[in-house]
């Protein structure tokens, strides 16, 4: 079974995007933070084939409109756990590991990600025990892994910031790694040019 997994937070409860401080004001990026979550969305759920889709939100998951987006997309919630956002990704992928045989974490502020990258990311993972999908800015917007001992890989890792730090430590380590490609994902407000 494959689990699909989009971290995201809550765009009321969780003060999103404040690296765009600068440009938007709370409202303004709670906005933007949803567009971009519904976006992600939209393209999951083109996504026919039979797996497992979890909506894993930080902190409330309790939220309304939150609740409301699981009922229009047949998504599960689940509360992300942990202190740093790294901590609540390897939380999710040794708890998605114990009962899936695929387990892929997506963020939720990838304008240009399509249902076609998951696909292939899902297919990636017949080949190879870890698929990442690298951000312009070196972090990354996509991992997935195959089995236990490469949930142990990453969960060896002290950070997941850097995807090419993710890929050299998990080659180092025999786990063979394939990248998708590269897209931006919206942290500042020059991101927001060119999408």
């Amino acid at each position: 079974m494959i689990s699909l997994n989009i971290f995201t937070k809550c765009p009321m409860t969780g003060n999103p995007k404040q690296r765009m401080k600068e440009l938007l004001d709370e409202t303004g990026r709670s906005i933007l933070a949803k567009i971009l979550l519904e976006n992600v969305l939209n393209e999951v759920n083109k996504i026919n084939s039979e797996i497992s889709k979890n909506l894993w939100v930080y902190p409330d998951i309790n939220n309304k409109w939150i609740k409301n987006l699981s009922k229009k997309y047949s998504i599960t919630l689940r509360k992300q756990i942990g202190d740093s956002l790294s901590d609540r990704m390897k939380s999710c992928l040794i708890s998605e590991s114990i009962i899936s045989d695929k387990v892929i974490i997506i963020g939720s502020d990838i304008p240009t990600l399509t249902n076609m990258d998951i696909l292939e990311s899902i297919d990636s993972l017949k080949y190879n025990n870890i698929v990442i999908g690298p951000s312009h800015d070196d972090g990354f917007y996509l991992i997935g892994i195959k089995n236990v001992e490469s949930v142990r890989c990453i969960n060896d890792i002290k950070r997941l910031t850097s995807y090419k730090v993710i890929k050299n430590t998990l080659v180092s380590a025999n786990q063979k790694v394939d990248l998708l490609r590269k897209l931006k994902d919206i942290d500042h407000p020059d991101d927001l040019l060119f999408v």
